[in-house]
C-alpha cells in the first residue's frame, strides 16, 4: 500500500469514528413551498432549529415558526409576494421573533 493509500485509509477511518459520531441527521426541508422556505432559512440563522411536531409533541424553533405562519396563511405556501405583504408587527409577533 502506498502512503498515499494509507494517508487516505487513515481519513476515511477518523471520519468513520469520530466525525460520524456526532452527526446530527438532516431534518428534512422545505424544497417547494417558498415562502416557508425563506421564513425557514432566515430565523435557522439565528435560531435553534428545533424539531418537527410528532405523535404528541409540538414543534419547537424554526419548525413551530413556520407551523405558526402555515395555521394563519392559505396553502400552498408558495407566494413570497403574500410574505411582503406581512405586517412587519404581526408576523414577527405570529413567527415568536422580534
Amino acid at each position: 500500500m502506498t502512503g498515499e493509500a494509507t494517508g487516505t485509509s487513515a481519513l476515511v477511518d477518523h471520519i468513520d469514528t469520530t466525525l460520524l459520531r456526532h452527526w446530527t441527521p438532516w431534518p428534512g426541508g422545505r424544497p417547494h413551498p417558498s415562502e416557508a422556505a425563506l421564513i425557514d432559512a432566515a430565523l435557522s440563522i439565528r435560531a435553534a432549529y428545533g424539531r418537527a411536531a410528532d405523535e404528541g409533541r409540538a414543534a419547537t424553533g424554526v419548525h413551530r415558526s413556520v407551523e405558526r405562519y402555515r395555521a394563519e396563511n392559505a396553502s400552498p405556501l408558495d407566494e413570497l409576494e403574500r410574505l411582503t405583504r406581512a405586517d412587519a408587527g404581526r408576523l414577527a409577533e405570529l413567527l415568536g421573533y422580534q
